[in-house]
C-alpha cells in the first residue's frame, strides 16, 4: 500500500468507460469544452478497499517516494481532491454501483 492509504479514489468500471467513451465518440453527448470525469462519485480509497477483501490481503505500507519516477503513484498521492461531475450530472452518466462496497 502506498503510504497511509487513505488517499482519495473514485472507481471507474472498464466496461462502462468504454461504452461512455464510444457514445461520446458517436455524438450522443454534446460535450463542452472542458476536461470530463468519467468515475463513481463516491470516494474510496486503497485501505477502504483492501479492507473489503475480509482481512485475505496482506497490507504493508511503503514508502511512497521511491527513488523512481511514477505518474500512477503520484497520481494517487496527489489526486484530485474535488473532481468535476457536471458533465455526468448534465447526462445522467452513473457510475456507482450498488454492488460496489468500498
Amino acid at each position: 500500500m502506498i503510504g497511509s492509504g487513505n488517499y482519495p479514489i473514485y472507481h471507474t468500471h472498464v466496461e462502462l468507460l468504454c461504452k461512455t467513451i464510444f457514445e461520446i465518440v458517436h455524438e450522443k453527448y454534446h460535450l463542452k469544452e472542458e476536461v470530463i470525469t468519467l468515475c463513481s462519485t463516491k470516494v474510496s480509497s486503497l485501505k477502504k478497499i483492501f479492507k473489503s477483501f475480509n482481512n485475505k490481503a496482506l497490507i504493508i505500507p511503503i514508502f511512497w517516494q521511491i527513488p523512481f519516477k511514477s505518474d500512477n503513484i503520484t497520481g494517487l498521492v496527489f489526486s484530485n481532491k474535488d473532481p468535476n461531475f457536471s458533465f455526468m450530472k448534465e447526462n445522467d452518466v452513473n457510475f456507482n454501483s450498488p454492488n460496489v462496497t468500498f
